[in-house]
């Protein structure tokens, strides 16, 4: 008990000894108890109105002056209390400020919304981007963005990756969106103009497709003749047959270059396209590239083997699918030997996803080079990958043919002990068919 309460008591016992002593005067120390103790509860109601009133009603909130006592205690609490938090608010104020000045001084448009998707606050990137003025805050963000791919990304609660879409249906016009929830409820919109870099990317590859294919004229002319110098057996075809023998390897190689390259560039020039997507039967599909694949002409190669679930069907694109899988196929080949083995493998895995897999025995890959395994012409080892014909951009075509198809791609690997390139594909690219249908 603090010593205001302790003396405030002795106040009140001492007060009612008073009225109880008045009334054995007056005969009456009943009646005079009960108005003694009616007139401190009396007093103690104005007290609380007086508070009351200074606390609802007063602006600098300074306590009046009252004898010292339990309600001089009380004020004198409060004014603390209220003083460290107007303190507090006049910080956070200043913090506030400096965010909003952060956040509008950013090239992009920073737009934070609630869980009822209404619009909350944005900076002034915003309102060159998407059109807003301060009659859209507390308006629903679906109501500015109207566009099907973002209401779908905001609705999914994966946010992990950024989406790129087209916000208003111009085809001038790109953005790249990334959400980030915070503060429980609350979720922090991410808006970057990237139309940009995508006309550059556009120029890039229409560069290098127009460069592929004027290649493709003069690599068949040369390799034209340099067969039909290989099949003669005169005096002068001999003596230069080594010479020519690495010419057509090379002119093989380079065009085999090209056909990736115009296949990159097709791939990123189409896009995701649902109207060419169909169900595939995918063990047909990986017994077909197996049975390619072991075609006479390799030489020796590893043993391949399937353990395919004969009920997985995926939705997606036949060509596509059939490139990137054979690529997978091939890397496996080319890197390991043949005493080792190649296992292809089709599943549902516990989280209903679609999964293509392919492991070897190989030769294996460090960890530091997974991460950049599918750039264009990454290699771990140069001098190696040249030699068994590789061109670099196998797995730079897989990963955009998964692109297409809302899938990623997982590589697990350890030097020496072979390795495992898995394609997993989101449930809604599933489909299983029944026993008696197979």
């Amino acid at each position: 008990m603090t010593p205001f309460w302790s003396r405030e008591l002795w106040r009140l016992l001492g007060a009612e000894a008073g009225f109880f002593l008045f009334g054995l005067i007056l005969r009456q120390p009943a009646w005079t108890l009960f108005m003694g103790t009616l007139a401190y509860f009396l007093f103690f109601l104005w007290r609380l109105a007086q508070f009351h009133r200074w606390f609802l009603g007063t602006r600098n909130f300074r306590p009046p002056d009252i004898p010292e006592g339990i309600w001089m205690d009380l004020y004198q609490k409060v004014y603390q209390l209220q003083k460290g938090n107007r303190r507090r608010e006049r910080k956070l104020k200043v913090l506030l400020g400096k965010f909003q000045a952060s956040a509008d001084a950013l090239p992009d448009a920073v737009v934070v919304i609630n869980a009822s998707d209404q619009i909350l606050w944005f900076n002034a990137a915003a309102k060159g981007y998407l059109a807003l003025d301060t009659t859209d805050v507390g308006r629903p963000i679906v109501n500015i963005l109207r566009s099907p791919v973002f209401l779908d990304y905001l609705q999914s609660g994966d946010y992990g990756q950024s989406l790129v879409f087209n916000p208003f249906h111009n085809d001038d016009t790109h953005f790249s969106l990334r959400i980030i929830p915070y503060g429980g409820d609350q979720r922090l919109l991410l808006v970057q103009d990237i139309t940009d870099l995508r006309r550059l990317e556009r120029v890039r590859s229409d560069f290098v497709a127009n460069v592929s294919h004027e290649l493709k004229t003069p690599l068949t002319v040369i390799s034209g003749f340099v067969e039909n110098f290989l099949l003669k057996e005169d005096e002068c075809s001999r003596r230069w047959r080594r010479p020519l023998e690495l010419i057509s390897q090379q002119a093989m190689r380079m065009r085999q270059i090209v056909t990736d390259l115009l296949l990159l560039a097709k791939l990123e020039a189409s896009g995701r396209r649902e109207e060419s997507l169909e169900i595939l039967d995918i063990p047909a599909l990986l017994k077909s590239i197996r049975d390619e694949v072991l075609m006479p002409g390799l030489g020796d190669v590893a043993a391949i083997g399937l353990e395919l679930d004969a009920h997985l069907r995926l939705k997606g694109n036949e060509a596509e699918l059939r490139s990137a899988f054979s690529n997978l196929l091939l890397n496996a080949i080319k890197y390991t030997p043949h005493n080792g083995r190649v296992t292809v493998r089709c599943y549902v895995d516990g989280e209903g996803c679609g999964c293509v897999e392919v492991e070897d025995t190989g030769e294996g890959i460090s960890p530091e080079h997974i991460p950049r395994l599918t750039e264009r012409f990454y290699r771990v080892d140069v001098g190696r990958s040249r030699k068994r014909g590789g061109t670099g951009l196998g797995l730079a075509i897989v990963k955009h043919v998964l692109q297409h198809h809302d899938a990623k791609l997982d590589i697990s690997s350890k030097p020496g002990a072979g390795s495992c390139f898995r394609c997993r594909f989101p449930p809604g690219k599933v489909a299983l068919v029944e026993m008696g249908q197979v």
